[in-house]
């Protein structure tokens, strides 16, 4: 299991640098992370066991409550990548 710090900077380096979705899994459910560009601006789609919320920078990608009440930063620690 990776720390919380190592995970962030992966999330990180997968959506911005490599501009390409972030799959995880959270305790049995999957849920991903998928940077696009649209309206001149980047985005980010945050989807979670059914449920899908777009935001519009990184430190919301972190800061969104949308995977079972929690956000990225919180339970970092506790997931697995699965795509990136």
């Amino acid at each position: 299991m990776m720390t919380s710090s190592t995970m962030k900077k992966m999330i990180k380096e997968t959506i911005l640098d490599n501009a390409t979705l972030f799959g995880f899994e959270y305790n049995g459910k999957m849920g991903n992370v998928d940077p696009f560009f649209s309206e001149g601006k980047n985005h980010f789609m945050l989807f979670f066991d059914g449920h899908e919320e777009v935001v519009e920078t990184i430190d919301d990608v972190f800061s969104t409550a949308f995977v079972m009440g929690h956000n990225l930063s919180e339970i970092a620690a506790d997931i697995v990548a699965t795509d990136f």
